[in-house]
């Protein structure tokens, strides 16, 4: 080979290398993870306290997984602007009729770190807002033995700007989805079926 040859396969490999390889971190939510979201868009639940019947609807699911864990695929992260990023995420965006109001929510499952970490939920209820849970603290709720993750008072802030329910807690099943929220000391809505 001509010196002047290798001279320019020499200048095209430092070109490149001193622009960055393009690269992907990608974090896949698993099918564990994404039974979280035990919804079709559509759906139609019902919570009752009593005589009171509050009626969830379910707007839209919404899935972001990578597709594939080469690294070199740069499916779903900015390069450009310097992400190298693309964490598994998965939402399921609702709305609640409860007394003649209308709130609109959402649950996020997503992963921070790596694929053999648990994933977090994150909740909006009602004009509140969770902070993260990890599926690792679940626990085993009422007789029919539901793998449920529990957002106390303490783990939820209010929105601003906004009417909001005084949540005390809310529940969420792997199994159902929303499975209940209390409204004070005896306002419990319990999951009474989907459609």
């Amino acid at each position: 080979m001509s010196k002047r040859f290798l001279t320019l396969i020499f200048s095209y490999v430092l070109f490149f290398a001193s622009c960055g390889l393009p690269y992907a971190n990608k974090i896949k939510l698993s099918e564990s993870d994404l039974e979280w979201i035990p919804y079709q868009s559509g759906d139609t639940v019902l919570f009752t306290c009593g005589e009171s019947v509050d009626t969830m609807i379910l707007s839209e699911i919404i899935i972001n997984n990578p597709k594939n864990e080469f690294p070199f695929d740069t499916e779903g992260v900015n390069w450009l602007e310097g992400s190298h990023d693309y964490k598994g995420n998965a939402g399921c965006k609702y709305v609640l009729y409860h007394g003649g109001e209308v709130f609109e929510g959402i649950l996020f499952v997503l992963k921070k770190e790596h694929a053999e970490t648990s994933a977090i939920l994150e909740i909006s209820f009602a004009g509140n807002y969770s902070d993260s849970k990890s599926i690792d603290s679940t626990f085993l709720y009422k007789e029919e033995k539901l793998e449920c993750l529990l957002f106390n008072l303490s783990d939820m802030h209010k929105g601003e700007h906004q009417y909001t329910l005084p949540i005390n807690r809310v529940i969420w099943s792997k199994k159902n989805g929303l499975y209940e929220y209390s409204l004070g000391k005896d306002s419990i809505y319990s999951y009474e079926t989907k459609k």
